[in-house]
């Protein structure tokens, strides 16, 4: 198990060269995957907006709404 901190700090370093997006201090609300793509609902500054991408990489914690709205198991703790 690896902390949240860890994960943004070496995604950010990794992919901020590459064509992606980052949201920092957004809530996701809700994530929609088809075979296209994804469709994730966030949360910023009071407002809903739906974001539509190829993938999403889900470093948002312990009670992460992106790993839950894929039924994916969390067997660690957090911190």
């Amino acid at each position: 198990s690896a902390a949240q901190n860890w994960f943004t700090q070496v995604g950010y370093e990794l992919l901020q060269d590459q064509d992606c997006e980052f949201h920092f201090n957004h809530q996701v609300t809700d994530v929609k995957q088809d075979a296209d793509g994804v469709d994730i609902t966030i949360l910023a500054n009071g407002e809903l907006m739906t974001v539509r991408s190829d993938w999403l990489i889900g470093c948002d914690g312990g009670s992460s709404p992106t790993r839950i709205s894929q039924n994916i198991g969390f067997d660690g703790y957090t911190f």
